[in-house]
């Protein structure tokens, strides 16, 4: 009798695996990077998004698929878990369909913040990012606004697994340097100081030779 308790117990604890989802096609989908906390705040990584034109008489609307799901194209497929974005294919046609929660398609920020200066009276909006987005098929890093705040986080970036180079270090911006078949990894991580931020992307690999675009909440800042 125990042994059919435990059995049963332990029958009625498993859970099946959630079905992938199969997405169309669709010109319109949009990959939206989730921010993530150090407790891992959001509940995916990041969520397929597609924008519907208003059409008389119903109003515009949005439509988003959490994960797991897989959506297949002529130019780049894109497979999601709650914790790893994968997209291969043509790159820019990839790049086309990635956005920051905040930001226009084409860019993922690493770091973000909007607000008001006095926000008991709402007055003086502010913006602040360090942002990534890929120009002529080169990765290229901005920083705007008032971007001062992040003067303690930090992003780096290896070519290749060499050594580990800064791209925003004490509040100062610098390019990746690499040839167009190379891998790049991009790893954030929050600042020290007593105002600081959690990433939005902790870990970014782009294989150029093969076309991989990889994003991934559950991979550490390395030590050098």
């Amino acid at each position: 009798m125990r042994t059919l308790l435990l059995l049963g117990l332990l029958l009625g604890g498993m859970t099946k695996a959630e079905a992938v989802k199969v997405l169309p096609c669709l010109q319109t989908t949009i990959f939206q990077i989730s921010a993530r906390g150090d407790g891992g705040g959001a509940s995916v990584i990041a969520s397929a998004r597609v924008d519907h034109p208003a059409v008389f008489p119903k109003q515009a609307y949005t439509t988003a698929t959490t994960t797991p799901y897989r959506m297949t194209c002529p130019t780049f497929t894109a497979t999601a878990t709650a914790h790893v974005l994968t997209m291969t294919g043509n790159m820019q046609a990839i790049w086309q369909h990635l956005k920051a929660r905040n930001g226009d398609p084409g860019t993922l920020h690493f770091f973000f913040d909007s607000g008001y200066i006095y926000p008991e009276i709402q007055e003086e909006p502010f913006m602040a990012v360090v942002e990534a987005s890929l120009v002529k098929g080169k990765l290229h890093f901005d920083a705007d606004g008032l971007s001062s705040l992040f003067s303690t986080e930090v992003i780096g970036a290896r070519v290749n697994g060499g050594a580990l180079k800064p791209v925003w270090f004490q509040g100062n911006r610098s390019q990746v340097k690499y040839d167009p078949t190379d891998i790049v990894e991009i790893y954030a991580k929050r600042g020290e100081g007593t105002l600081n931020y959690p990433p939005q992307i902790r870990y970014l690999r782009i294989d150029f030779k093969h076309g991989v675009l990889t994003i991934r909440d559950d991979v550490p800042f390395p030590d050098k």
